[in-house]
């Protein structure tokens, strides 16, 4: 784990099918989930925009946001992936012209486990920071997944209740342009 995380990763830009990418990763932790009793719920926006970036470095996003997931969730829990297009968050660079009209594609990975305190919230992003028990965590997969993100041009939330679950919502630009 340790090589992984500090191996330059590749950088290699191209455009990816989000769909195609979770569904492979959900493929991927099936014996983990069905193991645990989990079942994941996709919610795929068929009309979703390709974005732009490194295959690999979603693959470790997405992958440590489900990883996650599974991690909170009990027995029979139940994970959703939710993805859609939606329209350029009301935090983003506005263009010359104005606000930007570029789609967006958003994923929203959403779990029904021990959720996170609020007093936790603030804190979640920063390296090395955990809130899983002793020797079951590093602390450094959401710090990655939000360096990922903002190496992408995106952004990254999270809404999460205590008992109820938590929700991370991933939002990166497409690649194609809208005309006005």
């Amino acid at each position: 784990n340790i090589l992984d995380t500090t191996r330059q990763p590749d950088t290699r830009f191209d455009h990816v099918d989000l769909n195609r990418l979770l569904d492979d990763i959900t493929i991927l932790l099936l014996p983990e989930t069905i193991s645990k009793h989990i079942k994941i719920v996709k919610d795929f926006d068929e009309s979703l925009p390709l974005v732009y970036g490194s295959k690999g470095r979603f693959e470790e996003l997405f992958l440590n946001l489900i990883d996650n997931a599974i991690d909170a969730c009990s027995q029979n829990g139940v994970i959703s992936i939710i993805t859609k297009t939606a329209g350029p968050p009301h935090y983003s660079l506005r263009t010359n012209d104005g606000p930007s009209r570029t789609p967006w594609a958003q994923v929203t990975v959403k779990d029904n486990g021990r959720g996170i305190p609020e007093a936790f919230l603030q804190d979640i992003f920063k390296p090395f920071y955990t809130t899983k028990a002793r020797g079951q965590g590093t602390g450094i997969g959401l710090a990655i997944s939000q360096e990922i993100v903002n190496s992408h041009h995106g952004f990254i939330s999270v809404e999460s209740m205590v008992d109820k679950g938590s929700a991370f919502t991933v939002l990166l630009p497409s690649t194609e342009k809208v005309n006005a």
